[in-house]
């Protein structure tokens, strides 16, 4: 569990895997430079315990954060990709659990190598990798198909 200690202008958070001290700054002004208002994919990653062997967690998630990095830096990708950690998504078997959005296809077994995948063929190919996905929630379909 995080550890969190915040004061009126810092904010040091410490987990497992890493810690960080961060100026404590006001979402309307965070999110611009995180993307928000501009991304095309949101990527949720359980790293387990419960669903995976943390160390197969904490190397799938690295490997998501370097490529979301790339894809982030890369001005020819039409894809603008932001990334998030979680300890659970309710489904604790074949983890690491991934999730992307906005289309909420649903992943198992989202390792390392299955992350590379994920990225390249969904998130800029724009084609689901079938062979570990268990399910798709659309909620943006479901939205329209209510209009």
């Amino acid at each position: 569990s995080a550890d969190a200690r915040c004061t009126p202008l810092t904010c040091h958070v410490a987990d497992d895997s890493d810690a960080v001290t961060v100026r404590r700054t006001p979402p309307r002004e965070l999110a611009p430079k995180f993307g928000v208002g501009k991304l095309t994919h949101h990527v949720f990653l359980c790293d387990g315990p419960a669903c995976c062997d943390s160390e197969l967690g904490k190397m799938a998630w690295g490997q998501l954060k370097r490529l979301a990095a790339q894809v982030n830096l890369d001005e020819e990708q039409d894809a603008s990709l932001f990334v998030t950690r979680c300890s659970c998504l309710k489904f604790c078997d074949r983890g690491p659990i991934a999730v992307v959005y906005p289309d909420g296809t649903w992943y198992e077994q989202a390792d390392a190598d299955v992350i590379t995948r994920l990225i390249e063929e969904h998130v800029l190919g724009g084609k689901p990798v079938e062979e570990f996905r268990f399910a798709t929630d659309d909620l943006c379909s479901r939205d329209r198909d209510r209009d």
